[in-house]
């Protein structure tokens, strides 16, 4: 049967980097089930050079090129309230002398934006609501950065955009812009544009 990937609403997912061991480290996953799924998938995107070496409390699958995370026996379907708990080993290779990364979750309805050498970007849903929910883009300059823009990528129509203009490209893609007196970044500057999604949920 084929595994679903779920939506940010099904999973409250909370991950951190518990141990380093200088070329490995473990990730720590704790799952709560938001509302009841079954053969559930979360993705999950780690740089080019990690590989995940062993999983616990789940299984991990490939399809076209991407990871996943799916359940393993009594976890493959979840009714809300349940948790668990998956760790993950990975093998960081040639990143092994730097810092290691965080894991990078992705949802049916997840944000994608297209990486930027000039902004950090990170993205909440903090309301949620039949129909919709809002979503805080928080987006911090890692340096100066006149007339920036960013592409991103979202399966809903955004209907509303606070704090900066959005420019709707057609199939789910956006772009969007500084405004005012952001339309130039400094160094360490962030700002959290606000949007209003229709998922017709």
């Amino acid at each position: 049967m084929n595994k679903v990937l779920v939506n940010q609403k099904t999973f409250n997912l909370k991950s951190e980097i518990t141990d380093d061991w200088g070329g490995w480290h473990r990730i720590s996953i704790d799952l709560e089930a938001l509302s009841n799924t079954n053969n559930w998938k979360i993705g999950i995107d780690l740089p080019a050079d990690y590989r995940i070496d062993q999983i616990y409390g789940a299984e991990l699958i490939q399809e076209d090129g991407k990871t996943y995370i799916t359940g393993a026996g009594w976890n493959k379907s979840m009714v809300k309230g349940d948790q668990n708990e998956i760790i993950l080993i990975v093998d960081e290779g040639n990143s092994a002398s730097l810092p290691p990364t965080a894991a990078q979750f992705i949802f049916a309805d997840s944000t994608y934006i297209k990486s930027s050498s000039v902004i950090d970007s990170k993205s909440y849903i903090t309301e949620d609501w039949q129909g919709g929910y809002k979503l805080e883009l928080d987006l911090s300059a890692k340096s100066n950065v006149k007339d920036w823009q960013l592409d991103f990528n979202l399966p809903y129509k955004i209907t509303a955009a606070y704090g900066v203009d959005l420019i709707d490209n057609g199939n789910g893609n956006y772009t969007i812009k500084g405004q005012n007196d952001q339309v130039n970044l400094t160094s360490g500057q962030s700002i959290k544009p606000i949007f209003i999604i229709d998922d017709g949920g």
